[in-house]
């Protein structure tokens, strides 16, 4: 079963998220779903880790 997780800043809204879940999953379908791999959409798991840009370092920088 595919597990993907999705990492990004705070502020996607509930409904932004479920359209991103909904792409993501209809492209794992399309692409994996063969005989010798079967999948279907209720076998694809999204995880969203929604953290504070306070939480991240680019370059020695806190990006919050």
């Amino acid at each position: 079963m595919p597990i993907i997780n999705i990492t990004w800043y705070e502020g996607p809204t509930d409904e932004q998220k479920k359209k991103v879940a909904d792409s993501v999953t209809k492209s794992i379908v399309k692409i994996l779903d063969t005989p010798e791999y079967p999948c279907k959409p209720d076998v694809v798991q999204i995880i969203f880790n929604d953290i504070k840009k306070s939480n991240v370092s680019r370059a020695g920088i806190i990006q919050g």
